[in-house]
């Protein structure tokens, strides 16, 4: 076909055209609401999120301070390990000093004589 096209088939290709623009519109119009919608949607997710790390983040420090306390407690409660070997070292001593001195009595009450003084 060649020369000028009559009327009939310039409304045809109009046709097409405004169809394929109108369709490239929606197509656009559907895409950039999908677009806007993702976008909220993740905005909502990150919020949730940072909310979320925001309550851990409170957990844990909440722990890390009952923690604290609780060491505190205990190294003022509890006793240590030197300490303790410390305590028992002078009972050791004085129940020694007891059985000393329970030995001489009963020197005494069986020989009759006082036993001679240790130092």
């Amino acid at each position: 076909m060649t020369g000028p096209i009559d009327w009939e088939t310039a409304q045809w290709l109009i046709g097409i055209i405004l169809a394929i623009l109108g369709a490239a519109v929606a197509t656009g119009t559907v895409l950039w609401r999908w677009q806007a919608w993702l976008a909220r949607e993740f905005q909502r997710r990150d919020e949730l999120r940072q909310t979320e790390f925001a309550k851990r983040d409170e957990a844990t420090e909440l722990l890390r301070r009952s923690l604290e306390a609780h060491k505190l407690y205990a190294a003022e409660t509890f006793a240590t390990k030197e300490g303790l070997t410390e305590a028992f070292d002078r009972v050791h001593d004085d129940l020694d000093k007891i059985s000393d001195r329970l030995d001489s009595l009963t020197k005494i009450l069986l020989d009759g004589r006082p036993p001679t003084r240790r130092a």
